[in-house]
């Protein structure tokens, strides 16, 4: 993340272009043609700026997948993706509790929403005591 890289602990853009432009670049140096389907993986912050790249490039159709690692409930907009979704969510995450996620799906036409829950899991898959128990099973979910 360019903010990181100064230094900073945010973006100084709430619309994070100096982060997408950093996916753009990266996706422009990959050769890519090769691959049918593409999935996008971010966690947290990651998966608010692949969303917002993806809602505006040519991976915005039903054959690539975006999986999102704590979902940022006040942030993310899935209204405009075309893509697959596979939210994997902390079932104790302060930042995307569950009954707002599954308002969310239920209330979006699209239908390709998997959620995934982490039993006990916070936004980081830690206990209460902030160890990082159920981490390896969030990654276990991603398909890939």
């Amino acid at each position: 993340m360019p903010f990181k890289d100064r230094g900073e602990n945010q973006t100084r853009s709430p619309e994070t272009l100096e982060e997408i432009q950093v996916v753009e670049k990266v996706i422009s140096s990959l050769d890519i043609s090769n691959y049918k389907v593409i999935n996008f993986i971010g966690k947290s912050l990651g998966g608010l700026i692949l969303q917002r790249f993806i809602e505006k490039s040519k991976f915005n159709t039903n054959k690539h997948q975006l999986t999102i690692l704590g979902y940022l409930t006040e942030y993310v907009d899935i209204s405009s993706l075309k893509t697959q979704l596979h939210i994997i969510q902390g079932e104790k995450d302060r930042y995307g509790k569950l009954d707002d996620l599954n308002k969310l799906i239920s209330g979006n036409p699209k239908k390709d929403i998997e959620l995934s829950v982490v039993a006990k899991g916070d936004h980081s898959y830690r206990d209460e005591n902030k160890n990082p128990l159920y981490q390896d099973k969030a990654v276990e979910l991603i398909e890939i």
